[in-house]
């Protein structure tokens, strides 16, 4: 896959992941034209720690969701919505007058074992040649 200046800023936001979280590791991944497909480990002991670390720095804070405010906890949507706005935020600065936009969710799933693990990582790598195939193509 050949990507544009925009799928060179995602995958640089991407390739950022682990900077920025510390308990992201980042696995196999492909920038597709209208879309990504990426594989992500959490360390869930470092999770932990972030989330108890935060909630001690935090208390009292969260507005009116308090402690229920989603952006107070490390998830995977925190994650997923850190890379969405930096991707935006500068492909909007480079591109001003170019149309873009993230779909609002995303889809996840929790890879149980190796077999599915070696599967969705060859899904992944083949994603560019099945391409033609897309309703979108």
């Amino acid at each position: 896959m050949l990507l544009n200046d925009m799928g060179r800023i995602a995958m640089k936001q991407w390739k950022k992941l682990p900077e920025q979280f510390p308990y992201i590791e980042i696995d196999e991944m492909i920038i597709m034209p209208n879309h990504l497909h990426g594989i992500l480990w959490i360390d869930k002991d470092l999770l932990k720690y972030y989330n108890e670390k935060d909630y001690q720095s935090k208390k009292g804070s969260g507005g009116i969701t308090g402690n229920k405010n989603p952006m107070m906890h490390h998830n995977l949507g925190r994650v997923i919505r850190w890379f969405k706005a930096k991707t935006t935020f500068y492909i909007h600065k480079q591109f001003p007058h170019q149309a873009f936009a993230w779909q609002s969710r995303y889809y996840d799933t929790i890879i149980s074992n190796k077999q599915q693990l070696e599967n969705i990582r060859e899904y992944i790598r083949s994603n560019p040649e099945n391409w033609i195939e897309d309703d979108l193509y």
